[in-house]
């Protein structure tokens, strides 16, 4: 099996996660490593401490902020779901007469936030996995 090589290229594996739900086939690896114009396999070469240590601080960094941004993405699904759960909406002026949403357009709407939010909950697992990886990669290095 490609997947358990030792020398396949991490980014190949974090695009190919970008693009599945966990199910990572030697197929899948082959096509992102084409599509992405990256090679599949790379020789790795031992990495001296510091050297190592400053590029897993980059990868926690850029992990951060990735996730960051993916749980303000979700927070956001999450506030456009209770809008789509509304009865009325908003008043045009203040204090003015609230309108009745139809059955029709709630689910229309609900079902679109729905979908919204389970994309962007399965963006932020994926972002909570490469923080994760980040954070071991930095406390094995700490050792």
């Amino acid at each position: 099996m490609l997947s358990l090589h030792p020398h396949l290229n991490p980014a190949v594996v974090r695009e190919a996660d970008l693009f599945t739900d966990g199910l990572v086939t030697d197929q899948i690896l082959r096509s992102v490593a084409e599509m992405r114009s990256l090679p599949l396999l790379i020789e790795r070469t031992p990495c001296a401490g510091p050297d190592a240590l400053t590029l897993a601080e980059r990868e926690l960094a850029a992990a951060t902020h990735a996730h960051r941004g993916a749980a303000e993405c979700f927070a956001g699904a999450c506030r456009r779901l209770g809008e789509a759960n509304a009865r009325f909406h908003p008043p045009l002026r203040a204090g003015g007469p609230r309108a009745p949403i139809s059955p029709e357009t709630r689910r229309r709407e609900q079902s679109q936030a729905m979908s919204w939010l389970n994309s962007r909950r399965a963006l932020l697992r994926k972002a909570e996995r490469r923080l994760a990886a980040a954070q071991a990669a930095i406390a094995a290095l700490g050792n």
